[in-house]
């Protein structure tokens, strides 16, 4: 029975013991009270985060629109570009209008040539017109 006794004269001090830890734990417990959160900060948080969230879906959304848009003007733009087929239509176009503006240019050259030599005939015409002129001024002005 001296064991039975040892067990209660320890189990008074034992749960002494106890009723201070318990006391600390207590202590502990409510300190740290102001580390945790309640159900209702909980909620508002995830509710601020859901809003947050659908605002940054909203702005995406408008950005993959306004995107969608501009992509779809960039399509439209490269459509009407020419295309190879065209350019070297164009560049046929243009090396013939090259060799034409060689044809007109030789021919004006050639215009202004027969143009000088017409001039060359017009002044031997006027001279040959100016000496009868003279002549006949001489004859019918200058004798009287």
């Amino acid at each position: 029975m001296a064991v039975l006794e040892q067990v209660r004269e320890w189990s008074d001090a034992l749960n002494a013991a106890l009723a201070v830890v318990q006391v600390l734990m207590i202590g502990a417990l409510a300190g740290m009270r102001r580390f945790f959160v309640t159900p209702a900060q909980v909620n508002d948080k995830v509710a601020e985060a859901v809003a947050a969230q659908c605002a940054a879906t909203d702005r995406q959304d408008k950005e993959i629109a306004d995107l969608g848009a501009r992509l779809s003007d960039v399509e439209s733009a490269v459509k009407r570009l020419p295309t190879a087929a065209d350019i070297n239509r164009l560049l046929l176009m243009v090396e013939g209008l090259r060799g034409d503006m060689r044809e007109l240019a030789a021919r004006v050259d050639g215009l202004g040539d027969e143009q000088a030599a017409r001039m060359d005939g017009m002044a031997d015409v006027i001279s040959g017109v100016r000496g009868q002129v003279e002549r006949l001024y001489d004859y019918h002005l200058k004798e009287k």
